[in-house]
């Protein structure tokens, strides 16, 4: 297994966290759900941007810019969620 499919089974957990946290919430109740689902999408992005830099030997990546796919496999990157979003109790 190469270090680009090393990282990218290394997101695959983080994917599942952020499709459960937007599902379940994340039943904290001093932090709005969105700031866990954030913290994910933080993680997916920087986990894209070390698969970026093995693949092109250079860095800079942003987290602002057009997070489209571009590697071989990739998933779109979750959307960003306001700070203060919740999921809804049942």
């Amino acid at each position: 297994m190469n270090h680009i499919s090393a990282l990218r089974a290394e997101l695959e957990p983080e994917f599942r966290e952020w499709e459960r946290l937007y599902r379940e919430g994340a039943g904290d109740p001093r932090w709005p759900d969105g700031v866990y689902l954030n913290l994910c999408r933080a993680k997916i992005i920087r986990g894209y941007q070390r698969m970026r830099e093995l693949k092109t030997g250079r860095g800079q990546f942003s987290m602002d810019r057009d997070l489209s796919p571009d590697l071989p496999g990739e998933r779109p990157v979750p959307p960003y969620v306001r700070y203060d979003y919740r999921v809804a109790s049942d």
